[in-house]
């Protein structure tokens, strides 16, 4: 299966965080750029890196919220976590397709989606959450 597919059976109760993960690293992933960096959005209390699996996904996300955007990267997931990530100031986590509910999921900044020192304290969920 490929990440859209297993977002949505993780989502529906028959996939798996682990799975999941290691399906984002695999996945070459599009993120958009606006000229003060890469799109974040706040939620819950937190930023969240916009991230999507096609252009279907980033322009329905585009009409839904508004937001203008000047590039977009491609990008496989591993680095996202393990080189991105690492380099903002805040503890940020990822947003896979927010604008489409079943095939949409959120990673936490959390161990072991983001190595442990750039992340959120031990304390905090370690699974994925879904939007």
């Amino acid at each position: 299966m490929g990440l859209v597919e297993d977002i949505a059976a993780w989502r529906a109760g028959n996939g798996d965080a682990p799975t999941v993960l290691g399906s984002f690293r695999r996945s070459e992933i599009l993120v958009p750029v606006r000229d003060d960096g890469v799109l974040t959005t706040p939620y819950g209390g937190m930023l969240w890196l916009q991230t999507f699996t096609d252009p279907g996904q980033l322009s329905r996300f585009r009409q839904t919220q508004g937001t203008p955007v000047d590039d977009i990267l491609t990008v496989h997931g591993a680095r996202l976590l393990d080189q991105l990530l690492p380099t903002l100031d805040d503890p940020t986590g990822i947003a896979v397709n927010a604008a489409d509910p079943p095939h949409s999921i959120l990673l936490p900044p959390a161990h072991p989606v983001v190595p442990h020192q750039t992340g959120t304290p031990p304390d905090t969920p370690r699974a994925p959450h879904g939007l």
